[in-house]
């Protein structure tokens, strides 16, 4: 009768306690309380120059935050890889109460990106087309829902 070694059990154990932590953090994916993981991509544009001189609902130094919540699916883009996340048109407010509509295409991965902005609505009154303003964007793996 062949008997086992310690050091062969102790590599079990180590093995087990491996598979085990693979398959918790498997569920934390794909469980429920992760059915749809994200990324939230955020980062903040400065108004100023030719933009605030002439559209007069802006002020030189307001800000409009951007944020952009991409669904992970088939993967994470990997570091330093820059892809094409998204394009669109996104919509928010500056620091000082003003409607701003966006058009513009997010490179980066999956920590950074760079929003790239072509076209801008100010407001009611101020419309920029042929724009080449970039915003850089911070990515972090969304909020899991169980934990709101």
């Amino acid at each position: 009768m062949k008997t086992t070694t310690p050091k062969f059990t102790s590599m079990c154990k180590r093995l087990w306690l491996a598979l085990a932590a693979i398959s918790l953090i498997s569920f934390a994916f794909n469980g429920t309380a992760q059915a749809n993981p994200s990324i939230i991509y955020q980062g903040t544009l400065s108004f100023k120059g030719k933009i605030v001189n002439q559209c007069p609902e802006l002020y030189r130094g307001d800000t409009a935050r951007f944020s952009i919540s991409l669904p992970i699916g088939d993967g994470i883009p990997r570091p330093r890889s820059k892809v094409t996340l998204w394009s669109g048109e996104i919509t928010t407010v500056t620091s000082s109460g003003v409607s701003i509509v966006a058009l513009g295409t997010l490179v980066g991965d999956a920590s950074q990106a760079t929003l790239y902005i072509t076209d801008l609505i100010v407001g009611e009154s101020c419309y920029f087309s042929g724009l080449n303003l970039s915003v850089k964007m911070t990515g972090r793996l969304a909020p899991s829902a169980a934990s709101n």
